[in-house]
């Protein structure tokens, strides 16, 4: 019969967790959220890259409330259409 480690479980986890954030932090170039506005109000586009960027970010759950101010903002001009969202 095979015994399960717990502590083996939770440690290999981790280090899965870990490989992970390191590559998400590898393919994503850093930014902060103010750059990415200033980019979406600057050019008026929302595009597919800025949307990964902006999901990215919010999982992340380490973002400040100027920073939820902003996107939410985002969000609004979307809906508001005075932003285009492309592909």
């Amino acid at each position: 019969m095979n015994h399960i480690n717990v502590g083996e479980i939770s440690q290999y986890c981790q280090k899965s967790v870990k490989k992970k954030q390191m590559m998400t932090q590898t393919f994503l170039p850093q930014f902060t959220i103010a750059e990415l506005v200033f980019q979406v109000y600057h050019s008026g586009l929302l595009t597919s890259t800025h949307r990964e960027q902006l999901k990215t970010a919010l999982l992340n759950d380490c973002l400040t409330e100027e920073d939820h101010t902003a996107i939410n903002r985002l969000l609004h001009a979307v809906r508001r259409g005075w932003l285009k969202v492309v592909a």
